[in-house]
């Protein structure tokens, strides 16, 4: 009987110890290039925000794509969270997310996180360079792995004006440290 016991336990001790970790758990699937995490189910509104506002700018700065696993793959209240790019992009957007459930919890507004954000930010600086219209391409890269790769590197953000006609000279906006741009 003691046996039953001790395996109805272990059997709930995993959720339990999910549910009382601030931090979600992570892990790695077999491919490394994709990292899931846990976010409690209430969060998952804060961290797509609305129209999705949040999530792309996650993505959009942390160059890693963020796919929230639908509410049915809920598991005691936890939410997976799959995040697929580079190594350091995941990282980036893990912590990105991280702290979003910790505002939460702390009960600050994303408004006022991102408000926080811009505070830590004010040492960044805009800067743009001029590039041959033909040379974007090689910029961009293969599904934008290339420019996703030198704003991970750099922690510089990248930005390419839209085509308009034929441009002989595409303009490169670039934000970041000084150090990130040169």
């Amino acid at each position: 009987m003691e046996a039953n016991d001790d395996m109805g336990k272990r059997g709930q001790g995993p959720p339990r110890s999910q549910a009382k970790a601030p931090p979600p758990a992570a892990s790695t699937t077999s491919e490394g290039d994709s990292l899931q995490i846990m976010v409690p189910d209430r969060t998952v509104g804060l961290i797509i925000g609305r129209g999705g506002e949040t999530i792309r700018d996650l993505q959009d700065r942390s160059g890693c794509h963020v796919n929230i696993v639908g509410e049915n793959k809920s598991v005691n209240g936890f939410r997976p969270v799959n995040l697929i790019g580079s190594m350091s992009a995941q990282q980036y957007a893990r912590d990105l997310i991280m702290e979003i459930v910790e505002s939460d919890q702390k009960g600050i507004s994303i408004k006022e996180l991102r408000s926080r954000n811009r505070e830590d930010s004010f040492d960044k600086i805009n800067d743009s360079i001029l590039v041959p219209g033909d040379s974007v391409g090689m910029i961009i890269g293969k599904g934008g792995e290339t420019i996703k790769d030198m704003q991970n590197q750099t922690g510089c953000k990248i930005n390419v004006s839209p085509a308009s006609g034929r441009d002989i000279q595409r303009e490169i906006g670039l934000i970041g440290s000084r150090n990130a741009i040169d």
